[in-house]
């Protein structure tokens, strides 16, 4: 989708009326003073306008010939309004319950029922949508009016011994370690599942937007002053959220929109489980962490049945992960730092296997190191801001071996003929 993106430009008008924070929610006094009751109300409004005309290249690109023929030159390609509603019931600071949802209408999908109007590039694949009617999956997630429950749990804290508890059940997202930009790297990589479809749609979307929660049970325990646990129990699992295909920023023929040659995913299961330590030393005025994981993935690879010429999303099943980290404010900047370790992860791989070939619909995995490096430091009023932070983040990462399917596995050496 690189050369896709480049033809485009944009222009992207956000308006929010929101509390920033808790502290500023908006307080439904009751009258018991043991209870807190806020309800928090975000709405933003995304407009767009498609300013380069086609691109031969793009529209006669079997792979991108839909999405690019749905809007041309100074169409509207967003005219989005969301709503983020955040609702929070506290017992004495110590139990109660969370709830939030969202909320949107776009009408620049909401005109149009066909995935590829002028039909560019059909000849060389058919389209995603029988009769070029996207489906129910897309009308809703594009154009809508249509809403969703993201967060929905409880929690209480409760002292045990000299230890105090922090535990949540119910639907929430959780990203542990270090990272400040994406997870590709991180300890967190695939932890929570991630919204990406909001994300290009709706510039300006909060991190508790486009990430997705789950069902889980996670706990949080202060063994002493420097050390606490970590830990959690997912009890449900979804994948990532791709731009669609057919749509204007997706891929034609992918993700879970698309009806015409899609077979059913091989998706993951349940039961994603981690375990952490952070240890806060006096002497070190900073923070370590230790992270052990097993978890499915939640982005899949697009693994294509050669003979019928269909296609189906395959996730990575029990994928492994060790990781340490590191956290300490350094002449006045907050530096992060993790390694880590995977196994059986999934590899960039050929998306040609099927089930009578060797591995079937499992893609090339293997081991594979990563790390990165960040710093944030906060910078002081002047005349055009009054504060502001700058921040960097370097990644790094290494093949350690392929362990499964190295014919599939797309790097020199390695894929079959």
């Amino acid at each position: 989708m690189k050369n896709r993106v480049t033809v485009i430009a944009g222009v992207f008008i956000c308006i929010v009326w929101c509390y920033m924070d808790q502290a500023e929610a908006f307080p439904i006094p009751l009258d018991s003073p043991d209870f807190k009751l806020t309800w928090n109300n975000t709405l933003r409004y995304n407009g767009a306008m498609r300013m380069q005309a086609r691109d031969p290249r793009i529209s006669e690109n079997a792979t991108f010939d839909q999405g690019d023929a749905l809007f041309d030159r100074y169409n509207t390609i967003a005219n989005r309004l969301d709503w983020l509603s955040e609702f929070d019931l506290i017992y004495r600071e110590r139990c109660g319950l969370s709830v939030s949802a969202t909320a949107w209408y776009d009408t620049a999908y909401g005109n149009r029922g066909r995935s590829n109007p002028e039909a560019m590039g059909t000849d060389a694949v058919p389209t995603s949508y029988t009769n070029n009617a996207f489906t129910h999956y897309v009308r809703r997630y594009y154009a809508g009016p249509s809403a969703e429950l993201l967060d929905a749990f409880i929690f209480n804290v409760f002292d045990l011994g000299t230890t105090v508890w922090n535990v949540k059940v119910g639907r929430h997202a959780l990203v542990w370690g270090e990272s400040l930009i994406g997870s590709t790297h991180a300890i967190s990589y695939s932890q929570a599942p991630s919204d990406g479809m909001k994300a290009v749609s709706n510039p300006g979307a909060s991190a508790k937007e486009t990430a997705l929660p789950v069902t889980q049970l996670s706990l949080l325990v202060q063994i002493s002053r420097e050390l606490s646990l970590v830990t959690h129990l997912g009890l449900e699992w979804r994948p990532n959220r791709l731009p669609e295909g057919g749509t204007y920023f997706g891929a034609d023929g992918v993700n879970e929109g698309p009806n015409v040659r899609r077979l059913s995913p091989i998706k993951g299961e349940s039961g994603d489980l981690g375990i952490g330590l952070k240890w806060r030393p006096t002497w070190f005025d900073g923070m370590f962490g230790l992270y052990a994981r097993r978890f499915d993935d939640k982005g899949g690879w697009l693994a294509q049945a050669a003979d019928e010429g269909q296609t189906r999303a395959v996730y990575a099943h029990d994928i492994g992960l060790l990781g340490i980290t590191v956290s300490k404010n350094i002449g006045g900047i907050s530096m992060g730092a993790e390694l880590s370790h995977r196994s059986d992860s999934p590899l960039t791989s050929d998306g040609s296997a099927s089930a009578g070939s060797a591995g079937g619909y499992e893609g090339a995995r293997g081991d594979t190191w990563h790390g990165l490096l960040n710093g944030v430091a906060s910078l002081g009023p002047n005349l055009f801001y009054d504060s502001a932070s700058l921040l960097a983040e370097l990644a790094w990462s290494r093949l350690d071996r392929v362990t499964i399917n190295p014919q599939l596995y797309r790097a020199k050496g390695f894929l079959s003929a």
